[in-house]
């Protein structure tokens, strides 16, 4: 038994292992070096452990050696083809990792890759980079609900009832059906009896490991929130009103495409604009709900406002902007800076601070700021 954990401590020590889930860190990209999945590989490489080769066989030698969490295969390559690691591979029945394939649409190779079943995923050229990264961490994220599966039970609630109704009222939003308050404010419940219990810890630890940023980022800035709300001795029900105002706030960021939430690279100005309207998307989406809370909808439109007018959609300033938005402002940032995204790794507690002190008194209120992080330091960030 001590020489099996000394084992694992090994491979977490090394980059193989992550170290509070145990799940492989390693992943095989099999690629040209002028192709998107070289973008991709550069993406990864702050957070997995990334082999990368241009060839099949050698590429087939090193999956055949330890624990792979993931394979993504262009077809295209100087030498052979990505076809002939496909056919080294073990089948799926037999405990393959999981594959993401990528190759020219109309590719006779793609084809017989996709008959039989060589990939769990295939996506055929071209494809925007926000789409492929997409599809790459929904593979690597196979395995984390095992992990999951081990958290207290008030915890496992939040995480598996939080996703299905972020996904459900994004449905059915979307197509102009009627969403029930009810549920939603279930899982809102669901999160201050967690932050009662004073672990939130393992919680927000579990999410770090997880690639579903919107899903991610929405627990996190509702967390943040509900747990800065019980410092400052808020009831039960303004915490219950601020964990729904987190879970709800970047609802509109779950409908735009993912070639733009999952850009790689910096967002042109033209982007920029497009990603400045998920506050009006999100009020739309939550405006036809019956008996929402009229705080809800406050939020959602003033998360991004600025107490110096400089922020949007509106340009409000000073007293327009309605205290829990200043409180969600400081919420969403923190888990914003501190998580990684597509274009840069996650950022260590102190230098987000910095970056939130810089803003103090432009866009975050003084006294709120220094309290704030006085909580998430507590809380371990």
């Amino acid at each position: 038994m001590t020489l099996l954990l000394d084992a694992k401590h090994d491979l977490v020590k090394m980059g193989f292992r992550d170290a509070a889930t145990g799940l492989s860190r390693r992943v095989i990209v099999l690629h040209k070096e002028d192709k998107p999945l070289g973008a991709i590989a550069r993406v990864l490489r702050r957070d997995y452990r990334v082999d990368e080769f241009d060839d099949s066989d050698v590429a087939a030698r090193s999956a055949s050696i330890g624990h792979v969490r993931a394979v993504f295969v262009d077809m295209d390559l100087a030498v052979h083809s990505g076809l002939r690691l496909l056919r080294q591979l073990p089948r799926k029945q037999y405990g393959r990792p999981p594959i993401l394939l990528v190759g020219r649409a109309g590719d006779p190779r793609v084809s017989l890759a996709r008959t039989q079943e060589m990939a769990d995923t295939i996506l055929e050229w071209p494809c925007p980079a926000g789409k492929l990264l997409g599809q790459v961490w929904r593979l690597l994220d196979k395995g984390i609900e095992s992990y999951w599966l081990e958290l207290p039970q008030i915890q496992q609630e939040i995480l598996f009832q939080t996703r299905k109704m972020l996904a459900g009222t994004v449905k059915k939003a979307t197509r102009g059906e009627e969403v029930l308050w009810e549920t939603i404010a279930a899982s809102s419940e669901s999160m201050v009896q967690a932050v009662d219990s004073g672990d939130m810890a393992a919680l927000l630890q579990s999410l770090k490991i997880s690639n579903q940023l919107q899903f991610v980022h929405a627990i996190q800035v509702a967390t943040n929130m509900t747990v800065f709300g019980q410092a400052l001795g808020f009831s039960h029900g303004d915490l219950q009103t601020l964990a729904q105002a987190g879970l709800m706030h970047d609802l509109g960021m779950n409908v735009l495409p993912q070639e733009l939430t999952n850009k790689p690279d910096s967002l042109s100005l033209n982007e920029r604009d497009r990603i400045r309207r998920h506050p009006l998307i999100t009020a739309k989406l939550l405006q036809p709900i019956a008996d929402i809370p009229p705080e809800i909808l406050d939020v959602a439109m003033n998360h991004h406002e600025q107490l110096d007018g400089g922020g949007y959609p509106h340009g409000k300033k000073g007293m327009e902007i309605d205290n829990i938005s200043l409180i969600c402002a400081m919420a969403d940032a923190h888990a914003a800076l501190t998580s990684r995204r597509p274009h840069r790794a996650a950022l260590k507690p102190d230098d987000a601070f910095e970056m939130m002190w810089q803003q103090a008194g432009k866009r975050f209120d003084h006294a709120y700021l220094h309290r704030f992080e006085e909580v998430m330091r507590d809380l371990g960030g």
